[in-house]
């Protein structure tokens, strides 16, 4: 689905999710990521930062450079810990140690303790289905990041961004459409756009388009395109810039 961001939770209210403001988030496991997300959620307001991790060292020295952070030298699967850091409270649980197995194990118990929602860090991109059916509310996949950012270079066009779904069948492309671009200039419902594909939203520096047949594409724009795999070569030519262009 898009939309747009004030109407996000009215959104999630109606497919059934109950959504709930993160103010509390325990961190289990003290590495790049995990300090570095530690870091993040430091700056913003209101939200409280505990980290955990079995390594006395390492927790040393997280614990200089997160000052707004609690660090709790404690294997992050264990129970005691985590009930004693009020994991039933918690608004989220992110598992983030550099063993994707013991990251699945610490996100379940943490759901079982009662967390609110539970991330886990895992590369496993064919975990995706079992993770989700066991528990474990998200799967981030530093891979499919990076994968991500090399397929920025690789798609034709004026490509900002690129993210794959479903080990690579379909993609989310962000382009800036051109001057010369067949999209732009008129309305949507007269363009052949390729079929497997479909425009999800425009982006202004003034405004964000959830688009309709009667909107027109300019030069500039920030268009989102969601697309299947068999019709990505042809959505990159209907974005690319005309030969006349030059």
């Amino acid at each position: 689905m898009v939309a747009k961001t004030e109407e996000l939770d009215e959104l999630a209210e109606l497919t059934g999710q109950h959504v709930r403001p993160i103010r509390s988030v325990i961190i289990g496991g003290a590495s790049r990521l995990g300090r570095y997300l530690a870091k993040e959620l430091e700056a913003e307001p209101g939200v409280g930062v505990k980290l955990m991790d079995p390594r006395e060292r390492v927790c040393q020295k997280a614990a200089e450079a997160l000052p707004g952070a609690i660090v709790i030298h404690a294997p992050i699967t264990d129970e005691a810990t985590l009930r004693t850091e009020g994991i039933d409270g918690c608004d989220m649980f992110v598992a983030t140690s550099s063993e994707e197995e013991l990251n699945i194990l610490a996100a379940l118990l943490a759901k079982r303790l009662g967390a609110g929602l539970v991330c886990t860090v895992s590369n496993r991109l064919d975990y995706q289905e079992l993770i989700s059916s066991i528990g474990v509310d998200v799967l981030v996949s530093p891979r499919s990041a990076a994968v991500g950012s090399i397929m920025h270079f690789i798609r034709r066009g004026r490509v900002l961004r690129v993210t794959s779904f479903g080990g690579g069948e379909a993609e989310a492309i962000e382009f800036e459409a051109m001057a010369t671009s067949d999209v732009v200039g008129r309305p949507l419902k007269e363009i052949d756009f390729p079929k497997g594909a479909i425009i999800g939203a425009v982006v202004r520096p003034d405004e964000v388009l959830i688009p309709r047949g009667d909107d027109i594409i300019q030069a500039g724009d920030r268009v989102i395109v969601f697309v299947l795999g068999e019709a990505i070569r042809k959505v990159e030519r209907a974005m690319s810039v005309k030969i006349e262009f030059f």
